[in-house]
């Protein structure tokens, strides 16, 4: 029996395939969402790309300032600041996401000694307030329809001074045969 492979020639639009998360839903289930996701990631080892990219940056000394943009719950912020510690890399870590209620969830799992900021901000509005020199982006594009994510590209553009670094899937359905 022949797999089932994804057409990947085009990409679904999220409000082809919208995810619960995607529309509005009460806090529990957004918080039941980002802890099923944070699951997700680390079975699948779905950080580490963003290490791997992050650890290109380790040479470079003093501290990295690092926005994540989509962060969620925190999830990613925290385990930035985990992977860090070991390699004893400082950052400085920023998390940025449209909902104020993962916003909210962040704030409340993350302990105060992280020193994090969070941000509930639409990205395309968001000035920071001090330079940022690496911008990450894990499971947040595949939410923007195909223009934003050009915007979102040139917004990364404009914002990081050293780089930027996006992990994500692409949304498609598979079609059973």
């Amino acid at each position: 029996m022949p797999l089932n492979v994804p057409d990947m020639s085009r990409r679904a639009q999220p409000a082809d395939l919208p995810e619960l998360m995607d529309g509005p839903c009460s806090r529990e289930e957004m918080r039941a969402c980002m802890r099923d996701l944070a699951r997700v990631n680390t079975w699948l080892r779905g950080y580490r790309p963003t290490f791997n990219w992050l650890a290109s940056f380790a040479k470079i000394g003093g501290s990295l300032r690092i926005l994540d943009v989509g962060c969620g719950d925190g999830d990613g912020p925290r385990r930035i600041a985990r992977w860090a510690k070991k390699k004893r890399i400082d950052v400085r870590l920023t998390g940025l996401d449209l909902n104020a209620d993962t916003i909210s969830i962040a704030k409340e799992t993350t302990p105060p000694e992280y020193g994090f900021e969070f941000v509930a901000a639409n990205v395309f509005e968001y000035e920071p307030q001090q330079p940022v020199d690496v911008i990450v982006s894990s499971l947040f594009t595949h939410h923007l329809p195909d223009e934003d994510i050009v915007r979102f590209v040139g917004w990364m553009e404009a914002h990081a001074r050293l780089g930027w670094f996006v992990n994500d899937l692409s949304r498609e359905r598979l079609e059973s045969r």
